[in-house]
């Protein structure tokens, strides 16, 4: 009788526990000192959907603009950890005249609290570069 209420207690907890999903707050940063208009970042999730674009919203992603210095930073709350899927999350950075973003331009990724992501958009395009980043690490 014992062994049986014991077995019961562990598949309820198994199976109360496999049924949340752990999670971790993620924010995407970014920082464009000038020419802010030729510069996006595209938020993917592990399944590639799309999450978000991040631009000027004033002037967004054109080959010419006349909106120079933009930052911002957007909080995404507390997105799902996937175990499988490493890495989980990825982002595109794209500029529109298919060259590096200006100097002093940044993107940066911060899970729970942590900077796992930091880029200077050197290799930015009009194809977009991928960067991956674990949402389940803070490493």
């Amino acid at each position: 009788m014992k062994t049986s209420a014991y077995a019961i207690c562990v598949l309820v907890f198994l199976s109360t526990s496999l049924g949340f999903s752990q999670t971790n707050r993620v924010k995407v940063s970014v920082n464009w000192p000038t020419n802010s208009y030729q510069n996006k970042v595209e938020v993917y999730d592990p399944a590639n959907n799309l999450l978000a674009v991040i631009c000027n919203d004033a002037d967004c992603y054109s080959a010419s603009g006349s909106v120079g210095q933009y930052a911002g930073t957007y909080d995404f709350g507390c997105l799902t950890i996937d175990p499988i899927a490493l890495p989980n999350y990825y982002i595109k950075i794209y500029n529109a005249n298919n060259n590096a973003w200006s100097s002093g331009s940044s993107v940066t990724v911060n899970v729970a609290g942590v900077d796992v992501l930091t880029d200077n958009g050197a290799s930015a395009s009009t194809t977009g570069h991928q960067l991956d980043f674990n949402v389940n690490s803070t490493t």
